[in-house]
Order: structure tokens, then sequence, then C-alpha cells
């Protein structure tokens, strides 16, 4: 049975273009008083047009929920392979957990010793700010959870920063890493249950740590929530694996599922009757999956092609495969 292929320079764009846009949401933020107190401060009109048009970037942590598929998918794509192919899928955990930890703790390292530096710069010229006395509200309320105490350093030299509610200095972003590296952790397990019982183990570990997590509260509940979404990612890599031919219309109708969860999503009416989870898998898997079956001709244009170098700088260490590869060498790893 032929395999499809997967374009996963196209992925590789993806992932810069959500990079990017996570970095322009915390500028925002960072400049960004508030829609209150800027309407009712003194400014010129044309800088209204600025600060509206800036609410687009107001979506980061949607951002990040593509970012958790496309770690799904990419840790689980080559055993998706190997079971498209009927091959015996089996899974080296010393080789994995090495991989892993060289793919996340030297970008992990650099980002601690650049947040320390640029905080003692920080906190030399701002002091206000940092020690959490600016006139703002939002701000003094973020940055008090902020800092270098013990509840800030040690879960961050643990790979999990801001686990217990304070982040590794100004660094609040490294969150979703300490997620990740509870996922990477999860996964030998599931996998475990998935070439025992097959498919269904998409269903028995989410639904149980789901079950387990509303008797959590704080940190643990919210990774645990969120597991489902990284799943996604898996069971996306072995459908594109797995079928024999995708129809062209299949990629657009996965962007207008995305763009209608993600528009339910925001609207209050549907919260109460979709759950977010529910939304948040449709469309953090539509995106990731239309990236993943675009022609090389879209994958090859400019735009697609600057933002694949921000994709690939997320990687540390990965063998470069071809535009469009038919997962002969596939990137068994993300983040």
């Amino acid at each position: 049975m032929p395999i499809p292929r997967i374009n996963l320079w196209a992925l590789d764009g993806l992932r810069g273009l959500l990079a990017l846009y996570v970095i322009a949401g915390h500028t925002r933020w960072l400049l960004w008083a508030g829609h209150a107190e800027w309407s009712s401060s003194q400014h010129p009109a044309w800088q209204n047009v600025i600060a509206q048009s800036s609410a687009v970037l107001r979506y980061g942590h949607e951002a990040v929920m593509g970012f958790f598929v496309l770690s799904g998918f990419f840790i689980h794509l080559r055993i998706a392979r190997d079971l498209a192919k009927g091959d015996q899928a089996s899974l080296n955990l010393a080789h994995y957990t090495r991989r892993r930890l060289h793919r996340l703790v030297p970008p992990y390292a650099l980002a601690l010793l650049l947040t320390l530096a640029f905080d003692l710069v920080g906190r030399h010229t701002w002091p206000a700010l940092y020690f959490a006395e600016a006139g703002n509200e939002l701000l003094k309320i973020s940055f008090s959870r902020m800092g270098y105490s013990a509840t800030s350093v040690v879960p961050a030299l643990f790979l999990l920063p801001s686990s217990l509610g304070y982040h590794f200095g100004t660094n609040g972003p490294l969150w979703s890493l300490g997620y990740e590296v509870v996922y990477y952790a999860l996964y030998p397990l599931w996998l475990g249950l998935r070439l025992r019982i097959g498919l269904f183990a998409y269903l028995l570990l989410p639904i149980s740590i789901l079950a387990g997590s509303t008797l959590l509260t704080g940190w643990p509940a919210l990774v645990l929530g969120h597991y489902s979404i990284w799943l996604t990612g898996a069971a996306l890599a072995e459908c594109l694996t797995t079928v024999r031919r995708v129809n062209a219309m299949v990629p657009i109708a996965m962007i207008l599922a995305a763009a209608t969860a993600f528009g339910l999503h925001h609207l209050p009416v549907s919260r109460s009757l979709i759950p977010s989870l529910i939304l948040a898998v449709v469309y953090g898997g539509g995106l990731v999956g239309a990236f993943a079956l675009l022609s090389e001709t879209w994958s090859s244009s400019i735009p697609l092609r600057a933002l694949q170098y921000f994709g690939k700088r997320s990687y540390t260490v990965s063998a470069r495969p071809g535009p469009s590869t038919v997962l002969r060498d596939p990137r068994d790893g993300a983040a």
C-alpha cells in the first residue's frame, strides 16, 4: 500500500508562523495597557488604528494548542509509518529519552541564561516594573508571579517551569514547555497501550486522565486537561499515513473546520454548549492537517519558505528531509 506524502517543510512553515505570532503577541502584551485604560487616556486618534488592529495578536494560547498538536504529530510519526506499513512497531526508550533531551535541553538552558541576563539589566533599568510597582494593575499582577524564588527556579531546573505558579524570571512563555515534558514522559506509556489494545488507546488513556484531572487542581489539572490536544497530533499522524489517497478538497475542509471551531471558541454562547477542549482539538488538528497536505508548490512559495527558516530553528538536532518526504526518515521529535 503506498504511503501518502506528508509535507514536512510546510509544517516547518506552520511552526515558524506560530512562533512568530506568539512572539508578537507577547510583545503586544508588554506594550498594551488594556482596552479600557487605553480608551480613557488622551492620545491622537490615528493611534486607535494601531491599537485596535493589534487585537489580532491576542490569541497566543490558541497558537500554543497548534504547537501541542504538532508535537504529538512528530513524536508519533515514525511509529505511525511502521503501523501503516504493517511492520512491527517498537520504541527504544533509552534512545527516545536521549533524543528528547538532546533536542530540548540545549535551547532550554540557553533560554534560562538569557532570561537571567536580560532580567539583571531590566531590574536595574525599570525597577518599578520588575518589583510589581508599576502603575498598570495588569502588569503589577503579572510581575508579582515572576522572579527567582525557590518556587520559580527549582521547577524550572527540572524542566517544569511555572508548575508551582511562579515563572522563571520574566520568561512566562516557558510554561508550555513544562506541559510538553509531561507529554513526552506519558508517550511511552500511551504507546504501550496503543500497541496492545489498538485504536481504543486514543480513548482509554485520555478519558482516564480527564477523569483523574477532575480530582486535581492547579497545574496538574491543566496539564492533563490538555493532553487530548497533544494526542490529536498522534491520531493525525496515523490517519495521514494510512489513507491511500487524499482528495484535493480535504485541506480546504480542514481549514474551514479549524476556522469554524476557532470562531465558536470565542463565542460565549457556544462555550456553554461545546467544551473548549473539543474546539481546541478541531482547530488545532485542522490547522496541522491542512499544512501537512499542502502541495509542494505552496511549500516552495517565498512567504512559506521564509517561515520555514524560523520553524527549523526549533530543532537542535535534525536530519533535513526534502520538502515532501515519504517518511523514510521522519522527524520523530518536536519542540
